[in-house]
């Protein structure tokens, strides 16, 4: 019951509920509960939005797209969101491995174990190396048989001489690679020729050829069986920094299927070379690249009789075809 407010008082005294106004079952009544309506539901879990498999590897790619050469800090970061995600994320971040060192092989060998190696090696698409190497131990030299997924095969500073009169070595060092490399960088090397076209055996589906300051001994004979058959699909062939004889002894007439060149012009003695590599390539030839040009002046005029664009690149190295 209310009690009437006094005269004068600031505050109105507080209004009390009888006991007999209360709910008599108000112990029984069950716990409160929200609603249940769609709006007051919590928001679905951001995994449960990527069912799909594609969705995930589309996501990936975007980041390895937007990231530029600065892609290996969020591709971890994507490795480490799930299961479904650590796949694509490898392939990206495995997708170059340089092992052109031997201190990179081994820390190759001592950071991953052979189990996860025989997994990450099938997601290698270019692979830097510089065999042989010196250390013995097989279970590092292992390592390197499980590559065979790649596209690109950058040999760097190796000595072909090494391998000089060993063909059992050569192919314990390049057999495995078999038929998945298309494109051949032979870059700073050392050596003899007859090597280099028992490499080529090993490789036989090249379609890209790049050789860059490999310098080779004179008096090296091969033969013209030696060669048969072995350029038959490449269609791009660059040469820079390498010496003239290089290219007669590779037997320009046993490139049938360029349609790419890049040369290097050492001076006139350059243009009879070239010369004969074009004029065995007449139907296939798109473009001819002369790189830092002295006196091929007149190539221009001899590629628009082949039907083909001539540019001169004065620059220094260029891109990789």
């Amino acid at each position: 019951m209310f009690t009437a407010m006094r005269p004068g008082a600031s505050n109105p005294p507080r209004a009390r509920l009888s006991p007999t106004c209360r709910h008599p079952d108000h112990n029984s009544l069950p716990p409160y509960s929200p609603p249940t309506s769609s709006h007051a539901r919590d928001p679905p879990s951001i995994m449960t939005v990527f069912q799909h498999q594609e969705i995930v590897d589309e996501i990936i790619d975007y980041v390895r797209e937007v990231s530029g050469g600065h892609f290996r800090v969020p591709l971890k970061s994507c490795a480490l969101v799930s299961k479904a995600w650590l796949p694509q994320s490898q392939r990206h971040l495995f997708h170059h491995v340089s092992l052109k060192f031997e201190a990179e092989l081994k820390r190759w060998c001592k950071n991953i174990t052979k189990e996860r190696a025989q997994v990450l090696s099938t997601y290698v698409r270019w692979l830097s190396c510089s065999p042989p190497y010196k250390t013995k131990d097989n279970k590092i030299l292992e390592r390197l048989t499980y590559f065979t997924h790649l596209e690109t095969l950058y040999v760097i500073k190796a000595d072909f001489g090494e391998f000089n009169d060993d063909k059992a070595k050569l192919q314990s060092a390049f057999g495995h690679f078999g038929n998945s490399p298309r494109y051949l960088v032979i870059d700073r090397c050392l050596g003899h020729f007859p090597t280099l076209i028992n490499l080529f055996r090993l490789l036989p589906n090249l379609a890209h050829l790049d050789i860059f300051h490999t310098t080779l001994p004179y008096g090296c004979l091969v033969t013209a069986s030696d060669m048969s058959g072995y350029f038959d699909k490449v269609e791009a062939l660059r040469m820079t920094g390498t010496e003239r004889y290089f290219i007669n002894m590779l037997m320009p007439e046993r490139f049938t299927s360029l349609k790419h060149i890049s040369y290097f012009d050492k001076g006139p003695e350059s243009a009879g070379d070239l010369r004969l590599l074009l004029s065995n390539c007449k139907e296939t030839l798109e473009t001819l690249t002369v790189l830092s040009a002295h006196s091929l002046t007149n190539l221009g005029e001899y590629s628009l009789s082949l039907g083909c664009a001539y540019r001169v690149d004065t620059g220094h190295r260029p891109a990789f075809l």
